[in-house]
């Protein structure tokens, strides 16, 4: 549930940032905006549809709307989103999904952001992992500016980097659960091996 100090204002970053999956099939993908998104148009910051949006759509909550981590989506340019809480010992570790919403922004607003992860989580007496999703510019594909998906995780220095990964692939997993197999395939390939 959304806290009621914060609103989405003008920010429509979930419509573009998200895979939707509605009724076992893929209506947008990630990174894709919405064919549904027109900025001049509709009930809620351009949602054509907004009245009768997909579940998905009505359930989703960032982690800034939700907890008040970092900054808001469109102010930063990533998308951070809670993917559950995992035991860890006699602590507790909070899973989050960053993912970089317009291309340079991760390198730009993710030392603050994973300030602002540390501190909450810290409030609660928690750990964190925080599975990043970045573009490789460097990797252009043929008719747009970006390119492939850079993944990395970061954490808590309490935790191992093999316990670290594991955790990642923990959200990994609550990932696959709200995504088409394609983009499962994709993001998992990208995170095998990788190191923090």
């Amino acid at each position: 549930m959304a806290n009621n100090e914060r609103s989405c204002g003008p920010c429509r970053v979930c419509c573009s940032a998200t895979v939707l999956v509605y009724e076992d099939r893929t209506v947008k993908d990630f990174g894709v905006p919405c064919k549904h998104l027109n900025p001049k148009a509709g009930d809620c910051n351009g949602c054509t549809v907004y009245s009768k949006r997909p579940q998905a759509c009505r359930d989703f909550v960032c982690s800034w709307l939700d907890e008040g981590i970092g900054k808001r989506p469109d102010k930063i340019g990533i998308l951070t989103e809670s993917m559950g809480v995992v035991a860890h010992g006699d602590r507790s570790v909070g899973l989050y999904l960053c993912v970089e919403v317009e291309l340079g922004s991760m390198r730009k607003g993710l030392p603050s952001l994973l300030i602002s992860i540390g501190k909450h989580t810290e409030k609660k007496g928690h750990l964190y992992v925080a599975l990043v999703m970045a573009w490789d510019i460097t990797k252009k594909r043929k008719g747009g500016t970006r390119g492939d998906w850079n993944l990395a995780y970061v954490h808590s220095p309490e935790i191992g980097d093999k316990q670290a990964q594991a955790y990642a692939s923990k959200a990994l997993s609550t990932f696959e659960q709200e995504s088409p197999q394609h983009v499962v395939d994709y993001v998992d390939t990208m995170l095998k091996g990788r190191k923090r």
